[in-house]
C-alpha cells in the first residue's frame, strides 16, 4: 500500500474548524488525499527513479569508456604503423639515393664510351672516303 501523500484527518480537521460540516470535511480531505496519492511524486518515488536514471547513465558512460578505449588503441596502432612507414620511406630514400650515385657514375661512362663510338666511326668513314677515291 503506497504511503498517503498528506494527513487528510488533519485536512478534514481544519476544515471543520473553518466552519465545515464533518461529512464534508471528511469527504473533501479523502478525495485530495486519494488524488495526491495518485498524481504526486514523494521523495521515494523521486529517489527510486533517479537511481534508475543514475544505473542507465553508469551504463552508457561504461559504453562510452569502452568506445574510447578500441579508439585509442586504433590510434595507437596507426601511429606505430606511421612510424614504420617513415622508417620505410627512410630506407628507401637511401637505396634511390645509392641509385643516384650509381647512375652519375654511369653517365661518366656512357659519354666516354658514345665519345669513343664516335671517333671510331669518323675513323670508318675516314677510311672508306680514302678507299674509294
Amino acid at each position: 500500500m503506497a504511503q498517503p501523500v498528506i494527513d487528510t484527518l488533519a485536512v478534514a480537521d481544519a476544515l471543520r474548524r473553518t466552519g465545515m460540516e464533518r461529512e464534508q470535511a471528511e469527504g473533501v480531505a479523502r478525495t485530495l488525499g486519494t488524488e495526491l496519492g495518485a498524481h504526486v511524486a514523494v521523495q521515494r518515488d523521486l529517489n527510486a527513479g533517479f537511481a534508475g536514471i543514475r544505473a542507465q547513465m553508469d551504463t552508457r558512460f561504461a559504453e562510452v569508456d569502452a568506445r574510447f578505449a578500441q579508439v585509442d588503441a586504433r590510434f595507437t596502432r596507426v601511429e606505430a604503423e606511421i612510424h614504420a612507414m617513415g622508417a620505410d620511406l627512410r630506407a628507401l630514400g637511401a637505396h634511390i639515393e645509392a641509385l643516384g650515385d650509381r647512375l652519375t657514375g654511369l653517365d661518366g661512362q656512357f659519354k666516354f664510351g658514345f665519345g669513343l663510338l664516335a671517333a671510331m666511326l669518323a675513323v670508318v668513314i675516314g677510311m672508306i672516303g680514302v678507299l674509294h677515291a
